[in-house]
C-alpha cells in the first residue's frame, strides 16, 4: 500500500536560507551523515504491553509522526530542485519466514488504529512477494517516503548503510536496534542528506521522538 497524497511545491531556492549550505553539499561525493542515539523507550514498551498493542507498529508509526513534525525531514531532491512534500509516509524492512527481509510502503495516517491496518496489509504483501518485486520497484519511485530498518537483534553504538550510486532524492534513513531490557534504551540511527537536514534538525527529531515515546498514551490511544 503506497500513499497517493503526494502533494508538494517547489522551494525557492534563490530566497532559501540554505542556498549556500544546498550547493556547497551538493557538491559532495557522498553527502550524508549519520548521528547514533539511544532512546529511553520504557514508557512505550511498556504502554504496549498494557494495552497489548505491536511494540514495533507503535515505534513506527511515532518515527513517521516525529518526521511529519520536522519540516526538514520533508524535503526532497528532484534533479536540480527542493520540494517540500505535505506529508510523507514509511518504507519498512519486513523480515519473511526464509530469514531474509522484504521491503513494505505503509501510508500516511495520524490514526494509529488505522496505521496498525496498513501496516499489517503492508507486511502481508511483502512476505508473500519476491525481494525485488514488480511493487517494490514501483515504490522506488516515491519521494515522500522515509526508508526505516529494524534490527532486533543488535544493541547498536554506530551503523552505516549500504549505498548504490549517487543519491538524487535525499531520503533520509532510520534505523531502530534491539532495546536493553534492563535499560529500556533502544538504539536510534539517523542518515540524513546534508544539503537538506543540518544536525539541529535531527536533534528536532528525536527531541519530537522522546516526547512520544514518554508519554504514547498521548499519541496511540484508540
Amino acid at each position: 500500500m503506497t500513499n497517493n497524497t503526494n502533494a508538494y511545491h517547489l522551494i525557492d531556492l534563490e530566497t532559501w536560507p540554505r542556498k549556500e549550505h544546498f550547493h556547497f553539499y551538493q557538491q559532495f561525493e557522498q553527502p550524508y551523515f549519520n548521528i547514533c542515539c539511544d532512546l529511553n523507550a520504557k514508557n512505550l514498551y511498556e504502554y504496549c504491553q498494557e494495552q497489548q498493542i505491536s511494540f514495533f507498529d507503535a515505534y513506527i508509526f511515532l518515527a513517521m509522526k516525529a518526521v511529519n513534525h520536522v519540516e526538514a525531514f520533508k524535503l526532497r531532491l528532484a534533479k536540480d530542485t527542493v520540494r517540500t512534500y505535505d506529508q510523507v509516509s514509511v518504507g519498512v524492512t519486513q523480515m519473511a519466514d526464509n530469514d531474509t527481509f522484504r521491503f513494505s510502503e505503509i501510508s500516511h495516517t495520524n490514526d494509529f488504529s488505522q496505521f496498525q491496518q496498513f501496516s499489517a496489509i503492508a507486511s502481508k504483501c511483502a512476505k508473500d512477494e519476491s525481494f525485488w518485486s514488480e511493487r517494490v520497484q514501483i515504490n522506488q519511485q516515491i519521494k515522500n517516503t522515509i526508508y526505516v530498518t529494524v534490527i532486533p537483534w543488535v544493541s547498536f553504538t554506530s551503523f552505516s548503510h549500504a549505498m548504490y550510486g549517487k543519491d538524487e532524492n535525499g531520503i533520509p534513513r532510520l534505523v531502530f536496534g534491539k532495546m536493553k531490557k534492563d535499560t529500556f534504551a533502544m538504539p536510534f540511527s539517523v542518515d540524513v542528506h546534508h544539503s537538506l537536514v543540518d544536525g539541529l534538525h535531527v536533534g528536532y527529531l528525536i527531541k519530537a521522538l522522546e516526547t512520544y515515546f514518554d508519554s504514547p498514551e498521548s499519541y496511540l490511544a484508540v
